[in-house]
C-alpha cells in the first residue's frame, strides 16, 4: 500500500468516526429533548420541551431576517467581497432571496442575486465565494449577537450543506432537488436527485413507478423552463412508460405495504366477505385474497395473508371488490382477479407525478394523457 493510499484510509476511517460522533451527539441531544414532552419521564416538563422548540423557530426566522437584510440593504454595497470575486457591475435585488425554512434549514435561490452582477462563472462556485468572503462569517456574527440578546454564549451556526441546480418544492417537507454540490463534494447535474416526503423515495411506491418516476424528474430539471414545448415532451414520455408499464411483471406494478393487525378490521373472510368501518385499502386488499382462496377448490395451495405479512397489492377490474393483495413472489394467477392497468397506472404513476408538475406551473396530467396547449 503506497503512502498516499494510507493517507486516504486514514482520512476515510477519521471521517467515519466524526460522522458517527455527530449522528450519536444529535441522537442524544433529540432524546433529551423528547424526553421532556414524555408523560413517563421523570423529569417531564411541557415548558422546557415547547422552549426548546420556540427557541428554534426564533433563531432560525432571526437569521432569515438578518439574511434577508444583507442581500436587500448590503449585498450591492458590498465593494469589499465585490474585489474578492471580481465583480465590478452590482444593482439592488427585488425579490426575497430566502425561500423555504425547514426545522434546522433554510434555502436561498441564488438566481437573482448572480444576475444582479456581472459574473461569468459557474452558479456553483458563485455561491462558494460568496459563502467563503461574507455569508459564512456574516451568519456567525448573526448568531453570536443573537445569543448575546438572551445573555448566553452561542452555540448555533449555519453552514453550507448542499447547493442545488434545480429544485421543485410541492409543500412543507416534501421536496425535491438536483443536487450538485454537497459537504464539499461536486456532482455532475442529474447524477444525485434529493427527494424528500415524495413517493419517489417511499417503499411502498411499486419499484417500477420509483425508477420511472425518478426519471421522471431528471427530465424535468434538464429543461431550462418548463413551457408548452416540454408538456408536449412529456406527454410523449409518459406515453412510452405506460406501454412499459402495462407489459411489466405484476409484482413490479404492484405497491407494498405490511399488514398491521388484521383480525381488527376484517370480520369475515371465509363464508362472507365482512369488513369493519375504516379499514386501509391495502388490508381490504388482502382480505379479498383470503376470501377467494378460502372459497377455492385450491385452497391447500395458498398461504392466507395474516398479520404483520408484508404483501402487494394493486387496483383491480372487479366488481366485488376493487383491491387485491397477495404475499410477494405467491401470486395467484389462478384466483386472482384482473388489474385495472388504467387506474393502477393513474394511482402510481400520474398522481404522484402531478403533486410534482402542477407546483411547478405545469397543468394536471390525465389517464388519456392529453395536455392544455397553453400553460398561461
Amino acid at each position: 500500500m503506497t503512502e498516499l493510499e494510507i493517507k486516504i484510509q486514514s482520512l476515510e476511517k477519521e471521517s467515519l468516526r466524526c460522522y458517527n460522533l455527530e449522528q450519536a451527539i444529535k441522537l442524544c441531544i433529540n432524546s433529551i429533548y423528547g424526553a421532556f414532552a414524555n408523560d413517563w419521564f421523570h423529569f417531564r416538563s411541557t415548558a422546557i420541551a415547547e422552549t426548546v422548540t420556540l427557541q428554534g423557530q426564533d433563531a432560525i426566522k432571526y437569521t432569515e431576517r438578518c439574511v434577508e437584510k444583507y442581500f436587500k440593504e448590503f449585498w450591492h454595497k458590498d465593494f469589499a467581497l465585490h474585489k474578492a470575486m471580481g465583480l465590478s457591475e452590482v444593482v439592488p435585488l427585488k425579490r426575497h432571496v430566502w425561500k423555504y425554512t425547514d426545522t434546522d434549514s433554510g434555502y436561498i435561490v441564488f438566481e437573482e442575486v448572480m444576475e444582479s452582477c456581472n459574473w461569468d462563472g459557474e452558479i456553483t462556485d458563485f455561491i462558494l465565494q460568496i459563502n467563503k468572503h461574507r455569508l459564512a462569517d456574516y451568519i456567525k456574527k448573526v448568531l453570536s449577537d443573537y445569543a448575546k440578546s438572551y445573555n448566553s454564549e452561542n452555540f448555533l451556526d449555519f453552514e453550507l450543506e448542499t447547493i442545488a441546480n434545480n429544485a421543485i418544492w410541492v409543500s412543507k417537507k416534501k421536496y425535491v432537488q438536483n443536487i450538485v454540490w454537497k459537504d464539499g463534494k461536486i456532482y455532475e447535474p442529474l447524477t444525485y436527485i434529493s427527494t424528500k416526503g415524495l413517493e419517489i423515495i417511499q417503499s411502498s411506491t411499486p419499484a417500477f413507478c420509483r425508477d420511472k418516476l425518478t426519471d421522471i424528474v431528471k427530465f424535468l430539471f434538464s429543461k431550462d423552463r418548463l413551457d408548452n414545448d416540454v408538456v408536449a415532451e412529456l406527454t410523449q414520455v409518459l406515453k412510452d412508460i405506460k406501454t412499459q408499464f402495462k407489459l411489466a411483471d405484476i409484482e413490479q406494478i404492484s405497491s407494498n405495504r405490511r399488514i398491521g393487525d388484521y383480525n381488527k378490521f376484517v370480520l369475515n373472510d371465509t363464508n362472507e366477505f365482512e369488513l369493519a368501518k375504516g379499514c386501509p385499502i391495502h388490508v381490504r386488499s388482502g382480505a379479498y385474497h383470503n376470501y377467494l382462496v378460502n372459497n377455492s377448490a385450491q385452497k391447500n395451495n395458498f398461504d392466507l395473508v395474516k398479520t404483520s405479512d408484508k404483501i402487494r397489492w394493486y387496483y383491480a377490474d372487479d366488481q366485488f371488490c376493487d383491491v387485491f393483495g397477495y404475499l410477494p413472489g405467491e401470486y395467484p394467477y389462478q384466483l386472482a382477479p384482473k388489474i385495472d392497468i388504467e387506474r393502477q397506472f393513474e394511482m402510481f404513476i400520474l398522481e404522484p407525478l402531478n403533486r410534482i408538475v402542477i407546483p411547478s406551473g405545469m397543468p394536471r396530467l390525465n389517464r388519456s394523457l392529453a395536455y392544455t396547449l397553453s400553460l398561461f
